[in-house]
């Protein structure tokens, strides 16, 4: 059982990944580079988000040079801002 409230029809509820997505959404259109457990980055901006029914996680979606972008936030271990390297979120921190 999670320890966050379940995800049902109507508004979003915030699931384990808020803190991230509160972040990127926060950015609005300001680049954001986001590290990948994998060891992947990507760099986008004017994130949009969601979080299934039955699911701890949010995902978030981007579009950048024609390619669509959909991630969950459970894969994201770092944000950070492109132009000045600064760290915007760690997993490592929480």
């Amino acid at each position: 059982m999670s320890a966050y409230p379940e995800q049902g029809e109507g508004a979003l509820v915030p699931g384990r990944g808020a803190k991230i997505v509160t972040i990127l959404v926060g950015r609005k259109f300001s680049p954001t580079r986001v590290a990948l457990e994998n060891g992947e980055t990507c760099v986008g901006a004017n994130w949009s988000w969601g979080r299934d029914i039955g699911a701890d996680w949010e995902h978030v979606y981007f579009a950048e040079d024609g390619l669509d972008f959909f991630l969950s936030t459970e894969q994201i271990i770092a944000l950070h801002d492109p132009a000045t390297s600064e760290k915007l979120f760690s997993r490592e921190d929480t």
